[in-house]
């Protein structure tokens, strides 16, 4: 009986075990083998939905479709399209900028100005709840992009334009899109109307061994996979535009939007040639550069009579000369106007480009602030500036504006963004100063450096003034150090070849008195090269060779007081110079010409436009000591 019961049990443990293996076993074949045929909804049809390349994006405010005409909210094209889309709340008014265009719309109104030429809009931009739309199909050409409505799914498509795109064709009623790279995701999108699968096979082998679809008149000659151009429109309803790929998925796009995954196994990929609506390209910046060597500007200060030209005389090696004549009057961009038609026929009679410079009130922080953050009023100043700049033949405008808020640095970026596509236009160089990026919020912490490399032509670093006339301690206007140090740090932000590296041609004469224990420094007088000289030589002062500064330094006594010079001379001048071929810069740009003496022209010549590389100019200048010619 025992052995009965025993063989029982045995039987039952042994089925059991059956059981739960086969129980496993189908549960490992379930998981891996069986596909999941859960459909799923992509899209909520009762409000606009928009896909842009291959995401979906789920926004607050949906765009909106009126009359067939499709607005954008502004936060979206900020966020997707153009980070630099510029709103201006007070004024309604929309400011778009490319490197060549400016794009001005007001809401509510059918006209914008394209480089302020008038054009006439299909539908305004307007404002809703608090929100602004933008008519996009407008702007598409000038972004370089693609926009559709897919009626079916109530959804807007857009894309970069391209030539060529990739696209998978299902070759198996069996294909389905899936939500992720796996069979046990949902389908979004089933091809089950592909009814016969062996004309489908014959279509994809096609494909693969011809490089396109046989017709009629036999099998087509190979063309590498690239099918005649066509519109985008023009591709069937099977088309599934390709965006990844990955070892065995493919990620991709249906006609009207749906985005998933699908097996490569079940489709045929092949290139397709498109034919866009739009040919508009920008042409590419090609910045002026002078015929040999690097750029060597100066500045001209000329805030009221012109200098005697005939004393000046050619300055060799000498390429643009920058004179102060416009400033900002106002804050509702007016502008003053120091123009000098002889000067200009002068400078261009020697062989100089004439970059007039336009500055910002430096005294008054707050009209600058309220100039920057209106359209209206960097709208009237860039069209004064451009008729000046037409009127007088100038050849480019350097833009220098100081003392500015930190909030106002993205304003005076979009300004800076909005007059150099004008600017251009006319054939101007763009050129901005700077100065260092480490230092208070107003004079260093104002400027974008990143992007307004990115914007104009040549940036100058106003490398001088480490020891201003407020410090309170004595020192170097730019020690050789502190310039190579702040130079290294901008370089991180501005291309090299846009870089032009300022250079002091003025001395600070610092007083020192000792005052209840303690020194105090007195606000400094500012002389030129020949004028520091002339005070060394007055008052026999000690002199000797600083090398962290790179520069004579000089000192004196009288009437119990200190005095000190660093001095700026064709040696600081030859060492500072010669960082443009150590990192490659475009050039140097000087404060001011008439504070330099007639040696430094002859080193900065030497410099930039004889020596072609960094060490071209080591083996010239293999210098031990330094010896101070009284």
């Amino acid at each position: 009986m025992k052995k009965y019961i025993l063989r029982a049990l045995l039987i039952i443990v042994i089925l059991a075990l059956i059981g739960g293996i086969g129980y496993y076993g189908y549960n490992v074949y379930y998981n891996l083998y069986v596909p999941n045929n859960e459909m799923m909804v992509v899209f909520q049809t009762e409000r606009t939905n928009l896909v842009i390349e291959d995401q979906i994006i789920i926004a607050e405010n949906p765009p909106i479709i009126d009359d067939e005409e499709i607005l954008l909210p502004i936060e979206i094209i900020k966020k997707y399209i153009d980070k630099d889309i510029y709103w201006d709340e007070n004024l309604k008014k929309v400011t778009i900028t490319t490197k060549n265009r400016v794009i001005r719309m007001k809401t509510n109104e059918l006209e914008a100005l394209v480089n302020n030429k008038p054009v006439t809009l299909n539908i305004p931009a307007r404002e809703s709840k608090g929100t602004v739309y933008i008519p996009i199909e407008f702007l598409s050409e000038f972004y370089g992009i693609t926009v559709r409505y897919e009626k079916s799914n109530n959804v807007v498509i857009i894309d970069p334009i391209a030539d060529l795109i990739q696209i998978a064709r299902p070759i198996n009623s069996n294909a389905v899109i899936r939500l992720g790279r796996s069979i046990k995701e949902p389908i979004v999108k089933e091809f089950s109307f592909l009814e016969d699968d062996e004309e489908l096979e014959t279509y994809g082998e096609n494909i693969r061994n011809t490089g396109s679809v046989e017709n009629n008149a036999g099998p087509a000659e190979k063309t590498d996979l690239i099918t005649n151009r066509i519109e985008i429109e023009e591709l069937d309803d099977i088309a599934l535009r390709i965006f990844k790929e990955y070892d065995n998925w493919y990620k991709v796009r249906t006609k009207d939007g749906i985005i998933g995954y699908i097996e490569k196994k079940f489709v045929v990929v092949e290139w397709v040639s498109i034919k866009n609506k739009y040919t508009y390209t920008e042409e590419e910046i090609i910045p002026w550069k002078p015929e040999k060597g690097k750029i060597n500007l100066v500045w001209e200060m000329m805030y009221s009579t012109r200098p005697n030209l005939r004393e000046i005389g050619k300055i060799e090696g000498l390429d643009v000369i920058s004179p102060t004549w416009f400033q900002l009057q106002d804050d509702q961009g007016n502008i003053i106007n120091r123009s000098d038609a002889t000067y200009v026929e002068w400078a261009h009679q020697n062989g100089y480009k004439v970059w007039a410079l336009f500055a910002n009130d430096f005294q008054n922080i707050d009209a600058t602030s309220r100039f920057l953050n209106n359209t209206d009023a960097r709208d009237n100043a860039i069209r004064q500036i451009l008729m000046y700049a037409s009127l007088y033949k100038l050849d480019g405008i350097n833009i220098d504006f100081e003392n500015i808020y930190k909030e106002d640095r993205d304003a005076l970026t979009q300004f800076v963004r909005e007059i150099t596509p004008l600017l251009r236009e006319q054939g101007l160089v763009v050129s901005i100063d700077v100065n260092i990026p480490d230092g208070s919020d107003t004079w260093s912490k104002c400027y974008d450096h990143k992007a307004l490399g990115e914007i104009v032509d040549y940036v100058a670093l106003m490398t001088y003034d480490q020891h201003w006339a407020g410090s309170p301690v004595a020192g170097s206007v730019a020690q050789l150090s502190w310039v190579e140090r702040n130079l290294v740090k901008v370089l991180e932000l501005v291309p090299r070849e846009k870089l032009l590296l300022g250079l002091p041609f003025y001395i600070r004469l610092w007083q020192e008195e000792e005052m209840a224990g303690a020194v105090k420094v007195t606000n400094p007088t500012v002389f030129t090269m020949g004028g520091a000289k002339e005070v060394v030589s007055k008052y026999d002062a000690a002199v000797e060779w600083d090398e962290e500064s790179g520069q004579f330094y000089a000192e004196y006594k009288k009437d119990g007081k200190t005095y000190k010079l660093w001095l700026e001379d064709e040696n600081s001048i030859n060492l500072k110079s010669s960082l443009v071929h150590k990192y490659k810069l475009a050039g140097t740009a000087a404060w001011k010409r008439s504070d330099a003496s007639p040696e430094v022209w002859e080193v900065l010549k030497r410099n930039l436009k004889e020596y072609n590389n960094y060490q071209e100019w080591l083996a010239a200048n293999n210098i031990k000591s330094f010896v101070y010619n009284r």
